[in-house]
């Protein structure tokens, strides 16, 4: 079936050697689809209360997503079919991770994107759109009004089934940010997105850690502050028919600095929210996440 879809998902002509080297080549003429205009893209664009790409828009990604698999011959070809995709997702990335096929595509795509262009997602997801910001601000408070619009768009797309995804898969791109000197010079964007999301989350604590997904991200981000990263969660789209292993043990790496003082603020307020956490079934977990992390890497905040 994948073979039929990519032979035929094109637009015709060509072969299909000849669409392989326009995927990796940045696959242009196919992401003039994706970018909308009018017809289709006016209406995955979020009219009537649809999320969802068109179906275009969903070929070419999942088409990605099956060139992902195949791996890369070089780091030139890798760097260079990821920097076209990522310059199809600009300017919609809240649209491909909140969709179903987008969503796994962009989790394949960002353990092998740099800490800069995986920040710059992040950012983007965490961003609410400029018709939206209008209608809500108000000259007199246009700073505060600025910073709670940030919340609304990281809880937008955390809370997502497809987005939440996306976000965690984002998250745990920083425990590279000390494998290289080029990832460390790069990782400034993405620091200071997870600080965002992090004061998204102390803003609203009960509308992230009492929603399904939303709680996900936010165990994701306690472990990221803390230093370490856990396992990705299983997709039950593709689990086992035997049930899921067990899950690996986190993973340590060396935070930033900046990280072990948001952890605290992070963990202080989900401490003043604890009523919350002992009658909510998906608060609680992330309560508990947080006094087992404190326990293990930060024992001062047991005291």
């Amino acid at each position: 079936e994948t073979t039929r879809h990519q032979g035929g998902g094109g637009g015709g002509g060509g072969g299909d050697d000849k669409r392989k080297r326009r995927h990796q080549a940045g696959a242009e003429e196919q992401g003039g689809g994706v970018g909308g205009g009018g017809g289709d893209g006016a209406g995955a664009g979020g009219g009537a209360g649809w999320r969802g790409l068109d179906p275009l828009s969903v070929g070419y990604y999942r088409r990605v997503g099956d060139r992902l698999t195949q791996g890369f011959e070089d780091e030139e070809e890798r760097v260079m079919f990821v920097e076209n995709v990522l310059a199809e997702v600009k300017g919609k990335a809240k649209l491909v991770a909140m969709d179903k096929t987008g969503s796994v595509t962009l989790q394949q795509l960002l353990p092998l994107a740099s800490l800069d262009q995986v920040g710059a997602v992040l950012a983007e997801l965490g961003a609410v759109e400029k018709e939206e910001e209008k209608k809500k601000k108000k000259k007199k408070e246009e700073e505060e009004e600025e910073e709670s619009s940030a919340a609304v768009g990281f809880k937008a797309v955390s809370c997502d089934r497809c987005g939440g995804h996306v976000v965690e898969s984002a998250l745990r791109q920083m425990s590279r940010w000390t494998d290289s000197p080029e990832e460390e010079s790069e990782a400034g964007v993405l620091e200071t997105q997870v600080l965002a999301l992090s004061d998204a989350v102390r803003r609203e604590p009960a509308d992230f850690i009492r929603h399904t997904h939303g709680s996900h991200a936010v165990r994701t981000l306690l472990h990221v502050l803390a230093g370490c990263v856990a396992p990705p969660r299983a997709d039950t789209r593709t689990a086992k028919p035997g049930g899921p292993s067990p899950p690996a043990p986190p993973a340590d790496y060396e935070a930033p600095v900046s990280f072990w003082y948001e952890f605290r603020s992070l963990s202080e307020v989900l401490m003043a929210n604890v009523n919350v956490s002992v009658t909510d079934t998906l608060a609680s977990v992330v309560f508990q996440v947080m006094l087992s992390l404190s326990h293990r890497k930060r024992p001062k905040l047991c005291r």
